[in-house]
């Protein structure tokens, strides 16, 4: 089973009592202050799952990024036999560098290709588990930059989109190595892999603009997103968002600012009100726009997804952002279905786009 441990489950002691074969860091960005109260104590609750002894029992591996500050911190904090630190490009903390590191990085609107370097901890463990006799396409050197063992170079292609994958597939191959997986096997799944609903998801029925659903929801995610899609097309981005209700206030005019720099037309509706006036909230996110009335506010849901699409010319892109794999919308006593992937392609229908 693979769980994605929240702060509130860390802060509240509701995981205390697992017992965890392989932990992993990602980064840190600003959420659910409206719950910790401060980024300080948000920060606290996760470094908790790293540092504190009760997580620490069984000594299970610790699969960390160097490229997130944080990262960096936890990694000079934990005994290095159970580290295991991944980077893409170049990262590196006081114990050297990545143990899993992908470089001559290509990003594309085709996905993600490069050379996967395994060295230290990770070159023990495909050694530990595998070997060298049966591994194709690899080639094995000395590591120059450090000075310490070899150096696994090992060619890795995903159909995936986006810098912040990158690092998602070096943090999954660093799980599975420290479960004992087999490198090789991992990475032939890597290439094959179609990603998860919700997850810059494409919609794609034929029409002549790319359609994608995405489930940021943070500042920091709003930005990697846009930044990704200004990576993959030569035509205008067209981004619609909301923001959630009985949340993190704080962070709206955060994400309004990082849509309306990142994107070409900005769509501003509602996401999950909850208890919340809707119209409350696109105030607060238009809060971080420094041309407001420039912005398209379009309060019902479904009608923005359509607005958007309606205005996407050949070449652009479209990114529906908030929800992602989310099958409903939640307001004050009710929830109804809403699904952005199958709006969107409902959408697409209408307007006549069909798969050839």
């Amino acid at each position: 089973t693979v769980m994605e441990v929240s702060s509130h489950a860390l802060q509240l002691g509701r995981v205390d009592g697992i017992l965890f074969r392989v932990v992993a860091f990602t980064n840190l960005t600003q959420d659910h202050l409206d719950f910790h109260g401060s980024f300080q104590a948000y920060r606290a609750a996760k470094m908790r799952f790293f540092t504190d002894e009760v997580f620490s029992r069984n000594n299970p591996p610790a699969v960390v990024n160097l490229d997130d500050e944080m990262g960096r911190e936890i990694a000079g904090r934990m005994a290095p036999d159970r580290l295991l630190t991944v980077s893409v490009e170049h990262g590196a903390s006081e114990s050297g560098l990545a143990d899993l590191e992908l470089t001559e990085l290509n990003l594309s609107r085709g996905g993600i290709g490069g050379v996967l370097l395994v060295r230290g901890r990770g070159l023990h463990a495909v050694v530990e588990k595998e070997g060298f006799h049966h591994l194709r396409n690899v080639h094995v050197s000395r590591d120059g930059k450090n000075g310490k063992g070899g150096v696994l170079q090992m060619p890795l292609t995903a159909p995936l989109l986006g810098r912040f994958n990158a690092s998602n597939i070096l943090t999954a191959l660093g799980i599975g190595l420290g479960l004992g997986l087999d490198l090789e096997e991992m990475i032939e799944a890597v290439r094959e892999f179609p990603g998860v609903p919700g997850r810059m998801q494409q919609v794609e029925v034929g029409q002549p603009f790319t359609v994608l659903v995405d489930y940021a929801h943070t500042p920091d995610s709003v930005d990697n997103v846009l930044q990704t899609a200004r990576a993959v097309t030569t035509g205008r981005i067209i981004a619609l968002l909301g923001c959630g209700g009985d949340r993190d206030r704080t962070k709206r005019p955060k994400m309004g600012q990082a849509l309306e720099g990142g994107c070409d037309l900005p769509i501003v509706t509602s996401d999950n009100p909850r208890t919340e006036d809707p119209r409350a909230i696109v105030e607060e996110i238009l809060g971080g726009f420094s041309r407001p009335g420039e912005a398209v506010v379009e309060l019902d849901r479904r009608e923005a997804i359509r607005k958007a699409l309606s205005s996407a010319c050949a070449g652009d892109l479209v990114l529906i952002l908030g929800k992602g794999h989310e099958s409903g919308q939640e307001l004050v006593d009710h929830k109804i279905p809403f699904d952005d992937y199958q709006v969107a392609l409902s959408l697409l229908h209408e307007q006549g786009w069909r798969r050839r």
